[in-house]
């Protein structure tokens, strides 16, 4: 199998070749309201649903272990959630177990992920509308599945047989561990209302049909692929739709209390493409949300130790049918003494705001609270700056100026962030859209002791390697479609270089934007 370092760009022939030959004692992060394990009892507004197939399931295949639900939640809570006893890779099958949250590598105890969940945000009859696996504030969860059978989890493989099934489902499997989850924001019996909207829960009518992959391949074990189909399953248009991937990461060794205080995020567009190592002229497209420790609990000298937490996770879109990405990112301390809710806010957004709604939920200009704050910060357009400038006054260029304690924000905190994407213009009943993500982890982000100088952001940002990161990250979009190759025999082959002479393709760097092997 070829290293990485050995293939960073393949034929279009070789990489089609290379893939389908190949084929709580813990610490946490703090919440307003404590978080809770949604209860097994939910009602849908379906005929015989009457309990709903709550459960957990980790991928185990890859590097890492990454746990996925069946409610629109990603991870586990740093194992506060079990994983839900069967599939063919679990460990233990007959009972329920700790279920890493995103664990890199599998095994470690070092965990990059609290808690995650899927944002859907959308008008209905002209009101702004969000729907969540989980609001990581307020113990919010409104996505739920359908009953036992139809609503627990699937579980698919490539392989031909694996130590807990010796006949696995292999029909239609795209990878060595597919996740397959359905659910729906549906369910308004038990769910928690919004109070700073005043109103229970309002779905949008939607449907999730949820895959994942992993693979254990050298080019592909550092990142999942999730597969989201959307489907209006209501009785009115569904318009402007945006989607989004919350994280709070946490990230630390689970023997540190408190590690979860000192997280750092951004965001990258770009980084300069491998092939081309004597400029920086060229650059690969990358479009992704970060999040790591602020300097990986190196030890002396910056030797790696085994509660050391060197890596960065993030993630960025394969597939969605727009182009428009939106990261921000905020820091949820409303109920301290010292309020220190915030996160980047341009002017224009924030005085559109203030004029439509009064003042921002907590108190601050960080979290979003309700539906209302929630879609407007899902649509917002922004690319927050990465958090080491929170102190840098940016107002030039249309941001609020930086808060009088952006000291104690800058060098690492309880950081969360929200990729979003959209919008989709409507989806009338019975229509549905896909959206592929890819979760993404990269090695040796931290590779020396790197000390944090509020004042001057850019000498500990050129010591940041995003290196295996961005090549994983390319690798991602890859492997959901690979470059050069027809996958629907349409004539088009994806994007290509071209020689600047002869105007002849040199060599594919995007595909079709058609899932292969789909």
């Amino acid at each position: 199998m070829f290293k990485k370092s050995e293939s960073i760009f393949l034929s279009s022939v070789f990489i089609f070749l290379l893939i389908f030959v190949s084929d709580l004692s813990f610490t946490l992060a703090r919440t307003r309201v404590s978080d809770q394990t949604p209860a097994s009892s939910f009602s849908l507004q379906k005929p015989l649903a009457d309990e709903a197939c709550v459960q957990q399931r980790t991928h185990r295949v890859a590097k890492y272990c990454f746990t996925l639900t069946n409610w629109g939640f990603i991870g586990s809570q740093t194992r506060g959630l079990r994983e839900t006893q069967g599939g063919c890779f679990n460990p233990n099958p007959i009972e329920d177990i700790a279920a890493p949250s995103f664990e890199f590598p599998c095994g470690s105890d070092l965990e990059y992920l609290f808690q995650g969940a899927l944002w859907v945000g959308a008008v209905v009859e002209g009101e702004p509308l969000v729907s969540v696996g989980a609001d990581g504030w307020l113990g919010v969860y409104e996505m739920f599945p359908d009953a036992d059978p139809d609503g627990c989890i699937k579980e698919k493989t490539i392989r031909l047989s694996t130590p807990n099934c010796p006949n696995p489902d292999t029909a239609g499997a795209i990878s060595e561990q597919d996740i397959i989850a359905v659910y729906s924001d549906t369910a308004t019996a038990g769910v928690s209302p919004d109070d700073y909207d005043r109103r229970p829960h309002r779905p949008i009518g939607i449907q999730i049909e949820q895959r994942s992959y992993s693979w254990s391949y050298d080019y592909a074990e550092d990142f999942a692929l999730i597969d989201f189909t959307i489907k209006n399953i209501g009785k009115k248009d569904v318009k402007g739709i945006w989607m989004g991937l919350y994280v709070d990461a946490d990230v630390s060794h689970m023997s540190i209390a408190g590690g979860y205080k000192d997280d750092i995020t951004g965001y990258r567009a770009t980084y300069p493409s491998p092939l081309w190592a004597d400029t920086t002229e060229y650059q690969d497209t990358i479009q992704i949300g970060w999040i790591a420790d602020d300097n990986g609990d190196l030890g002396s000298g910056g030797v790696v130790r085994d509660n050391s937490v060197p890596s960065v996770t993030g993630v960025r879109v394969v597939r969605a049918p727009t182009k428009n990405i939106s990261f921000n990112y905020w820091m949820s301390e409303g109920n301290d003494p010292v309020n220190l809710d915030w996160g980047p806010q341009k002017q224009d957004n924030w005085d559109l705001w203030i004029k439509n709604y009064g003042s921002w939920c907590e108190g601050g200009k960080g979290t979003p609270c309700g539906d209302r704050a929630k879609y407007f910060t899902m649509s917002n357009g922004e690319h927050d700056y990465d958090q080491i400038f929170a102190c840098t006054d940016e107002s030039n260029s249309g941001w609020l100026p930086p808060p009088g304690f952006c000291t104690d924000l800058a060098d690492g905190y309880d950081t969360r962030y929200l990729f979003s994407f959209g919008p989709i213009d409507v989806l009338h009943p019975g229509d549905s859209t896909k959206v592929t993500v890819g979760y993404v982890a990269g090695e040796n982000f931290h590779y020396k002791v790197n000390s944090i100088d509020v004042n001057n952001p850019m000498a500990y940002y050129r010591n940041l390697d995003f290196s295996d990161f961005a090549t994983n990250a390319l690798w991602a979009g890859w492997v959901y479609d690979n470059p050069g190759v027809d996958t629907d025999s349409d004539g088009y082959r994806g994007r290509c270089f071209k020689d600047p002479i002869g105007d002849t393709c040199l060599f594919y760097y995007e595909g079709d934007s058609i899932l292969c092997g789909r």
